[in-house]
């Protein structure tokens, strides 16, 4: 029952009369209140999604950076890596004759490619991390009659073992160190 009809019934005739609502509004004005909670409505949902879309793009653009993070380690990592692989072939053998050619002796040719063969296992095993000891020895072993021991004389084909030794424990400080020294001695066992 409506409104009116409860107050008819109790024989309260001002009441009777009275409109029980409000008068109706015209449509263009339910229309417009009715865009306007919807425009309200859209618009917080709007900012709703911005919100979340702004945690999703800071979200997304962390891993990104971590990602790029990882993928510049990796590089060097594999920069590394491949120039120890090169190190293999890039330094040539230094020819026996070569020894010879320098007025030195077999004595002296046996005991440079001791040299140059010790030289290039440290190397090798500073590039691959295999370094089993806290030092690396750079052996040259020839003594005279009088068993003195012959220092090794300066070459200009020596300069790039030196240099690939230089490297490998450069290489082997950044990727294999894991905090730890090596000390290396340049002298007869």
């Amino acid at each position: 029952m409506d409104e009116t009809r409860k107050r008819a019934r109790t024989g309260n005739e001002e009441v009777a009369s009275a409109p029980a609502t409000k008068a109706p509004q015209s449509p263009q004005s339910t229309d417009a209140t009715a865009a306007a909670t919807k425009i309200a409505e859209q618009q917080a949902e709007l900012e709703a999604l911005k919100e979340s879309h702004s945690i999703v793009v800071n979200e997304l653009g962390a891993k990104v950076d971590a990602l790029q993070a990882e993928n510049k380690s990796r590089k060097r990592e594999i920069e590394g890596l491949t120039s120890a692989l090169q190190w293999a072939y890039g330094v040539e053998r230094i020819p026996r004759r070569h020894w010879f050619e320098q007025g030195h002796s077999e004595e002296y040719a046996d005991e440079m490619e001791n040299l140059l063969d010790g030289m290039k296992q440290n190397i090798k095993d500073l590039r691959t991390g295999t370094i089993t000891s806290k030092s690396i020895d750079i052996d040259f072993d020839l003594q005279d009659e009088d068993g003195s021991l012959i220092s090794a004389d300066h070459d200009e084909s020596l300069m790039p073992y030196w240099k690939e030794l230089a490297a490998g424990l450069r290489h082997w400080s950044e990727y294999h160190a894991n905090g730890d020294c090596l000390s290396s001695r340049n002298q007869p066992n």
